[in-house]
């Protein structure tokens, strides 16, 4: 039997069962958030520490955003929120209190409520990636860099690569140039150029290209066995880019791995390890 708005009793209980115990709810806020993989993640990080919450994504347009964080306000279980595409710049705006990387990269991923109806920001794609990368023995002192896609991942992860490991000369290259161009203002040592991955020993999509499709970003055959190519994309895991780039001896990291890198800071962040039960 269903309500006349659409959700059946399940999903009613569901609710009440929330609101019986206090769980505490972090939202995800994305469109589209079918990608999204964080949940699974961070529900298997809540079951190992016994913590009492839960992930639930939520499906928000860009001109929706604003309300949305608003509304989350009132809502006291909520204690946190993670942003995915194609919120990262917009949220960001949102914030009374930003942290480092997210003031550098204009950015963000993670926001935790602050004071009657503010918010604290940061972002954690970038030391993600690098987390990922270091975790595969992967060694990135001096290494040619290149980084495909300027937006909320993108300036993420460029500036992390910049501030948390000591890669040699970055080149940003982005359908639009101008936003290429604000993102190589910000991280030393960069440039501005085409998706061309010749000579590079660092390859990383940043961009939604492959999310869902076989596209590619860049010419896997200008790939050079050996290179490291890195792709931020989670839907697929195992993105066509990625599966051309193996074919061609190259080491490759996976959007998944990124995002695990991430779990634990994020978890910090949402004050999750000092109020484990």
């Amino acid at each position: 039997m269903a309500r006349n708005d659409g959700r059946n009793w399940t999903g009613w209980m569901v609710d009440l069962e929330l609101a019986r115990t206090g769980q505490r709810v972090f939202a995800v806020l994305g469109d589209p958030v079918g990608q999204v993989r964080s949940a699974a993640l961070f529900s298997d990080y809540f079951k190992k520490n016994n913590v009492d919450a839960a992930v639930i994504p939520l499906q928000v347009k860009a001109r929706d955003l604003e309300a949305v964080m608003s509304s989350l306000r009132l809502i006291e279980n909520v204690d946190g929120v993670i942003a995915t595409i194609p919120h990262k710049q917009a949220i960001i705006k949102l914030a009374k209190e930003i942290g480092p990387l997210g003031k550098a990269t204009d950015a963000a991923n993670v926001l935790v409520p602050i004071g009657a109806d503010d918010w604290r920001a940061e972002i954690f794609d970038g030391y993600g990636m690098v987390e990922a990368l270091k975790r595969r023995s992967i060694v990135l002192s001096g290494l040619r860099t290149l980084v495909i896609g300027a937006g909320g991942a993108g300036s993420a992860i460029a500036v992390a690569l910049r501030k948390l490991s000591d890669v040699g000369r970055i080149r940003i290259s982005d359908v639009d140039e101008e936003r290429a161009r604000a993102l190589v203002e910000r991280v030393d040592d960069s440039e501005v150029g085409l998706p061309d991955p010749t000579g590079f020993d660092l390859v990383i999509n940043a961009s939604p290209c492959g999310m869902g499709t076989e596209e590619m970003p860049i010419d896997p055959a200008l790939l050079s066995s050996g290179t490291v190519v890195g792709d931020a994309v989670m839907k697929p895991l195992r993105t066509h880019l990625l599966k051309e780039a193996e074919q061609r001896g190259c080491v490759t990291v996976e959007g998944m791995e990124m995002l695990v890198g991430q779990i634990e800071p994020i978890a910090k962040f949402f004050g999750l390890e000092d109020n484990q039960s």
